[in-house]
């Protein structure tokens, strides 16, 4: 904790003089007023919490998946979806299973599912008894937090991006419906290769890292509501394809076309061995790699009109200089 009543004239940071230390214990660009943009905002959500035995084994799934119709007709597959993990995202791993009853606040509904229905009555009902929520002990079939965002983008039936909340490395991936993500996630409710080449460039990792937190010298950690929802677009996500001009339209395309690349190589690298993760790519970051990557940095960088020289610091300032702009304009 520190106080600074104004008196003093210079100050030191990290042995260094500088001008300013903002509330982050950094100089220069004081991200920390950034505001959030309404644009961002409203496309962003975490992961589910079931808080509570819902995944169960591949072994499991394909015995409920292919049991006869329940009393109701219906499969148990519709309750029944692949999971992820954040530890999945890095790892890589993707076969994990849950059963999830969505919004289903009837019990009596949900239980025509028999063999899930089941399951969750042994493994989870029990656990749930002790918990404080009230809600959580009485609808215990359903998980603590299902975000009601995350179920419309699944029903919408497009992919949708996805990153892990705490990482060494920031990185984002594509994940299909229907296909549920957990708390350790931040989901990103677009589909387009244009909004996920601008996250995956150097630009917003920059901003990333100013804008998350940490803890002592751990990984960052990406805070939607701080980090997501308060980052610049080189023009907002609000606005429609038709409002763009010719030149935005270019750089709109150039974008795209180095986030497939970069995503494409980023994918076969991967599936070509059961071993390799993003945490080794990201750590080696082989030549083929880094020239994709700096494609993408150097399309988004002309996006927003600067030149491809800039400094960290001046990304900063002009991020939040564009921020605080839209902000002002009602984003």
């Amino acid at each position: 904790v520190g106080q600074d009543d104004g008196t003093e004239l210079t100050r030191m940071l990290d042995g260094l003089d500088v001008d300013t230390i903002n509330v982050d214990l950094s100089s220069g660009a004081d991200v920390s007023r950034a505001e959030q943009l309404l644009s961002n905002s409203t496309i962003s959500t975490m992961g589910v919490k079931p808080n509570g035995a819902f995944e169960i084994s591949s072994e499991e799934a394909d015995a409920m998946r292919s049991a006869p119709l329940n009393i109701n007709g219906r499969s148990n597959s519709e309750v029944i979806h692949p999971f992820v993990t954040a530890d999945d995202l890095v790892t890589g791993r993707r076969d994990r299973w849950i059963i999830d009853f969505d919004h289903e606040q009837d019990e009596s509904i949900a239980a025509e599912y028999e063999l899930p229905y089941e399951y969750l009555k042994r493994h989870v009902k029990p656990e749930r008894a002790k918990v404080r929520s009230l809600t959580a002990r009485v609808h215990w079939w359903l998980f603590e937090r299902p975000r009601p965002h995350l179920r419309v983008i699944l029903r919408e039936g497009k992919r949708f991006i996805v990153t892990p909340r705490v990482s060494r490395h920031r990185f984002f991936v594509w994940i299909k419906p229907p296909t549920i993500v957990d708390s350790g996630a931040v989901v990103i409710d677009r589909s387009d290769d244009y909004a996920f080449g601008v996250l995956s460039s150097k630009i917003h990792t920059v901003w990333a890292l100013a804008a998350g937190t940490r803890l002592a010298t751990g990984p960052n950690r990406y805070v939607h509501t701080s980090t997501f929802n308060t980052f610049p677009f080189p023009w907002s996500l609000d606005a429609p394809d038709g409002a763009l001009g010719d030149v935005q339209l270019a750089h709109h395309a150039a974008i795209s076309q180095a986030a497939k690349n970069l995503d494409n190589a980023r994918s076969e690298w991967l599936s070509a061995d059961p071993g390799r993760t993003m945490t080794r790519l990201y750590n080696a970051m082989p030549t083929w790699f880094e020239n994709r990557q700096k494609i993408l940095d150097e399309a988004v960088i002309d996006a927003y009109g600067w030149p491809h020289d800039i400094s960290e610091e001046e990304i900063l300032k002009r991020l939040l200089a564009l921020n605080l702009k839209r902000d002002l304009e009602g984003d």
